[in-house]
């Protein structure tokens, strides 16, 4: 609006200039132009008039020329004229101020009038000093204007001056005046002067310029005046020899002449001002610069490069590095730190001063430092003849097997850093599915059919989601190369799980899709993957094939790898027929295929078949546990409150325990899974580690926790427990029964594609990523790695509090809030817990002493409702101990919930022609098998294979552009997403009618894959089925959900399948 006015306004002053001009033309014709054969001249002031008036009659005959004046009279003369010319009768009538001429015959008049001033020029000094004067003067134009006089005045501006009537200007104060000169007609001359201050004296001077001077060069020194308007800036140098000597220029140009120090001299106003110098050494030429680099650079390692000159003297002032790849790759630092990238050759180049120097180099690939196998011995694993025990932190990664080499290196290097020694990664990829689409990956797409692509097996092209591009599919054990030489050359060991449970990567399933569509009217399920004769020799033919490959990358067939740690059969495999399964696949891969690694279920545990109770020690044992053995341990078959515990008790743990062809024994830990409550779950878990290690060494096995995980706390399915305490407390167990590792999930890096997260690094998709990012988290484990490593004898722990409840700010709907805080003094002894609410006294925490699971913890419950709607409790917890010492919490928020209705920001309307993008991420117990974009319908159609009697869910990416953006007024960068959901009929009528049938929708954001509005949106199909009934009329009908026809196909005849 502002720009509309400042055109405006500009239009209307041009307009308005335009008219002055076109006005001030028309005056000059009428003045100049009167229609009459003569011309006349006329002269106006403000107080006289000279009229000269000629006069052309006619006739010969002189004229009359009648004259009267408006208000006075005044000399005027005539000037009576002949003329042969001719014109018509005229009465013209010239009028000025005060005098009025009348000519009553035909006449030609010329009237000669006063020349007006049209501008004036000031010229005079354009600064003065405070306490001075200058004369000004006036230049008038036109040169013969009638009165040339001009008034002088003065303006003030951010100065003062005065100025006489002669135009001498003398000022007053310092700052801007203008001079201005007035004609009598009021057309100004001006002139802006700037009047400085009277002389300002010089306060400071300082020195600038070089500490020391070559005796070879020269040096540049500057006077540095304060203020920096004194008046008098001129600077006299000199130089005081002490040791040496030197002469400087009066423009500060210092030459010494001997080396040692010299006194540089300033003077400015009186004002003197030193700095001493040193004259060094002449500086010596460089003629030439060597490389040095280190015999052996080694990939992924640091190597420091150095330099030499020629000569050795030679002086020099900047030095740089780079690197020229060439089969190799490397980058350089530039203080000359070279980090190897890539084997293969590289050129190492310097520049000193001007002067280059390079050298060529080959990278070399890191030594695989894993040459011995780990075997299971007597309830321990020992690596080669050592008669050490070897204990250690491990982790999970599932996508080592189909992502690229850099997120690979990435994962590697952090596990390296951390101390891991192991990790469990998977070596299958059944079937040719979602997955495999959407990860670019294969590995035996077709029972038997391992080698060939799906473009050659399928003639399916895939093409780059994010470019468009047509892209080729990596071979899932390319990838298991790589990781596997990686790996070694870091001294890590790798689990190859052979394939899954659940349909992730195909998995167990996916042999039972194999086995359903090569038998039709088979209708198997995955359970029959452990009896299944068929199906366990396509699982046979994979193993075999697995462990007989030979790496690309280091020639060695994976059976024979010490890299390889051990063989998992199965991805937490399920069922009353695991054990019987376990046991055959097992010695096939001993026996049959000859691997020399271990071999494990990978199970996640359960004690449901083990004994109610049972007494653990060496007396108990039967030989199992070693004669100087003290290990003792009271079993009960019972979890934290009564209840059994260990997700899948279908598998009979016990019975694996007993398998001879399995080396070791594993459980997974997930209460956040497994619907543990919060104020027991680090001590559920606690027993449910030590319960499995003592069976395990009942049996005389190791042990391995092989998967565990506290969610984030802003996941919507976490308990909220607290990671660093559990992972303390978990790993703790581990090591002091004596189990042999444990394996965290998920250790994850960088992500080079565009699904990266915020900060580059892979999705926090189930909430139990960890990265080696110098957290509390990471800096914990690797305390646990170097304990289980034999680095450390124990780990340090000082007193600490854990604040539980909230583990973060959060928003409740409930009336009241359980503050939690777990205490551990270690030495120390409590004295009291306060509560610390912002604006209220402190409170005392009560202590849970009466639960023997819940010691240290102390809790105290906020009245939500004291507080309105949308406002804050700002809390803290603070311990303090008997020796006056104290402990404080994090502070945390929690507010008090307030509802807002939000309005849609952003529409997809499906019916137009917008470009849509799907993406899968995977599945469980279901298969995608088609999207169709119903345009007609404004529908998106997926069709969604359900693998499990019970329940099945399916990720669906769904990318919209352009990408929306900005937010609503209330709650910033977001956007309602509103959506219809139609289940087909045929499937729903399959379903049972009890309640506890039930249709879940909620939407997962990313990054993260944070699920909102779970248990929000469900309906249960008794109730869709009572709603569909009842009639259109009935009030209490509900339109938001019930029975619709969708005429697919568009024929208008209804089926089953719409």
């Amino acid at each position: 609006m502002k720009l509309i006015w400042k055109r405006i306004l500009i239009f209307g002053l041009f307009s308005f200039l335009v008219a002055f001009l076109i006005s001030c033309d028309e005056l000059t014709k009428l003045s100049t132009t009167t229609g009459l054969p003569s011309t006349g001249t006329q002269s106006t002031t403000s107080s006289s008039v000279i009229t000269t008036t000629t006069v052309k009659p006619i006739t010969t005959t002189q004229a009359p020329i009648t004259t009267t004046y408006s208000d006075q009279t005044l000399p005027i003369t005539t000037i009576p004229s002949t003329t042969d010319d001719t014109s018509s009768d005229l009465t013209t009538t010239i009028s000025t101020d005060i005098v009025t001429t009348t000519v009553s015959q035909p006449i030609d008049v010329t009237t000669v009038a006063k020349v007006s001033v049209s501008a004036i020029i000031v010229s005079g000094s354009s600064r003065i000093q405070a306490g001075t004067s200058s004369a000004y003067s006036a230049q008038v134009f036109p040169e013969n204007a009638t009165d040339k006089q001009v008034v002088w005045s003065v303006v003030p501006g951010t100065g003062q001056a005065t100025i006489n009537a002669s135009g001498v200007l003398v000022g007053t104060s310092a700052g801007t005046v203008t001079v201005v000169a007035t004609a009598s007609n009021q057309v100004i001359g001006s002139r802006t002067v700037t009047i400085t201050p009277g002389k300002i004296n010089v306060e400071t001077v300082t020195i600038s310029g070089p500490n020391e001077i070559a005796l070879n060069h020269t040096g540049v020194f500057i006077a540095n005046v304060l203020p920096v308007n004194a008046t008098d800036q001129t600077v006299m140098w000199s130089v005081s020899p002490l040791t040496g000597n030197a002469t400087i220029t009066q423009n500060g140009t210092l030459t010494p002449s001997q080396m040692g120090t010299v006194v540089v001299v300033a003077i400015v106003d009186g004002v003197p001002a030193e700095k001493t110098i040193t004259i060094t050494s002449a500086i010596i030429p460089l003629s030439s610069v060597s490389v040095v680099a280190p015999e052996n650079i080694i990939e992924f390692e640091e190597h420091e490069i150095e330099f030499t000159v020629s000569p050795e003297d030679a002086t020099y002032s900047t030095v740089s590095w780079a690197v020229i790849n060439g089969t190799g790759e490397a980058v350089i630092s530039p203080a000359g730190l070279l980090t190897a990238m890539k084997p293969g050759t590289v050129t190492i180049r310097v520049t000193v001063d001007n002067v280059v120097g390079f050298i060529e180099k080959t990278i070399l690939d890191r030594p695989n430092l894993v040459t011995e196998f780990v075997t299971s011995r007597n309830g321990y694993f020992y690596e080669g003849e050592s008669e050490t025990p070897f204990r250690f932190l491990g982790t999970n990664n599932y996508n080592l097997h189909y992502k690229s080499d850099a997120m690979i290196d990435d994962v590697i290097i952090q596990a390296a850093d951390m101390g891991i020694k192991v990790i469990r990664m998977w070596a299958f990829f059944d079937g040719w599915e979602d997955e495999g689409r959407a990860n670019y990956a294969y590995g035996q797409i077709a029972p038997g059919v391992y080698d060939k692509t799906p473009k050659e097996y399928f003639g399916e092209t895939l093409y780059d989601r994010n470019t468009g591009l047509e892209k080729d599919p990596v071979h899932i054990l390319d990838r298991v190369d790589y990781t596997i030489r990686r790996a070694g050359q870091y001294g890590i060991r790798v689990e190859l799980v052979l394939t899954n449970y659940y349909p992730e990567f195909g998995g167990m399933q996916m042999y039972a899709n194999w086995y359903n569509t090569l038998n039709p009217g088979a209708n198997v399920s995955k359970t029959a993957f452990y009896t299944n004769e068929t199906m366990k020799g396509w699982y046979k033919d994979w193993i075999s094939y697995v462990a007989n490959r030979t790496n690309q990358l280091t020639g060695v067939k994976y059976k024979d790898d010490p890299t390889i740690f051990s063989w998992g059969l199965a991805n937490e495999p399920d069922g009353a027929g695991v054990p019987t399964w376990a046991a055959e696949m097992s010695a096939y891969l001993k026996n049959t295929v000859g691997v020399k690694q271990m071999v494990t279920a990978s199970a996640q545990g359960s004690l449901g078949n083990a004994p109610a109770t049972l007494e653990i020690n060496k007396n108990t044992a039967e030989g199992r546990i070693a004669p100087d053995d003290d290990f003792s341990y009271s079993f009960v078959r019972s979890g934290i409150g009564g209840s059994f515990y260990g997700y899948g008790t279908a598998v009979n743990h016990w019975a694996l325990l007993q398998i001879d062809t399995l080396d070791y024994v594993t459980a997974h830990l997930y209460v956040d899974h497994w619907g543990v409550s919060n104020d027991r779950a680090i001590e559920y878990g606690e027993k449910f580690i030590k319960d499995h290690i003592a069976l395990a060494k009942y049996w005389g096995k190791p042990f391995v926790l092989e998967e565990y995980g506290a969610m984030r706390a802003s996941m919507s399915e976490s308990k909220r427990v607290h990671r660093d305490l559990a992972y303390d407390v978990w790993n703790r167990a581990v090591y002091e029964m004596g189990g042999a590792g444990s394996m965290f999930w998920i250790l994850t890096g960088i992500e080079d594609s565009p699904d990266a997260d915020a900060n580059g690094n892979y999705p926090d998709f189930d909430g139990f990523r960890v990265l080696n990012d110098g957290g509390s988290t990471s800096l914990l484990l690797k305390k646990y790695a170097q304990l289980f490593n034999n680095e450390i004898e124990s780990i340090e722990r000082e007193a600490r509090v854990y604040l539980l409840s909230p583990l973060l700010s959060e928003i409740t709907k409930s009336g009241n809030y359980k503050i939690e805080a777990k205490v551990i003094p270690e030495d120390k002894v409590v004295a009291n817990v306060y509560l610390y609410v912002h604006g209220q006294a402190p409170i005392s925490m009560t202590a849970q002493t009466s639960d023997p699971y819940r010691t240290g913890i102390y809790s105290h419950t906020l009245t939500m409702t004291n507080i309105e709607p949308g406002e804050d409790y700002t809390i803290k917890v603070v311990v303090k101990f008997t020796d006056d010492s104290t402990l404080e919490t994090e502070v945390r928020n929690i507010r008090r919930y307030k509802y807002l209705e939000l309005d849609t920001l952003y529409d997809m309307d499906f019916n137009s022609e917008q470009q849509i993008n799907f993406q899968t991420f995977g599945s469980y117990e279901a298969t995608l098998r088609s999207i169709n974009h119903n345009k007609t319908l404004e529908m998106l159609q997926l069709d969604v294979l359900n693998l499990n009697v019970n329940w099945s869910e399916h990720k669906v990416k769904l990318i919209a552009f352009p990408l929306t953006s900005g937010g609503l007024p209330m709650v910033p960068n977001t956007f309602r997403v509103q959506y219809t959901t139609y289940y087909n009929k045929a499937i729903v009528d399959a379903l049972p009618n009890s309640g506890s049938c039930v249709l879940k929708n909620y939407i997962a954001l990313e990054p993260g894959w944070v699920k909102t509005g779970i248990d929000q949106n469900n309906v249960s199909i008794a109730t869709i089925r009572t709603n569909a009934a009842k009639d259109d009329s009935d009030p209490t009908k509900r339109s938001d959900y019930g029975i619709r026809w969708i005429d697919l196909n568009q024929d208008q005849v209804a089926t089953d399948n719409e």
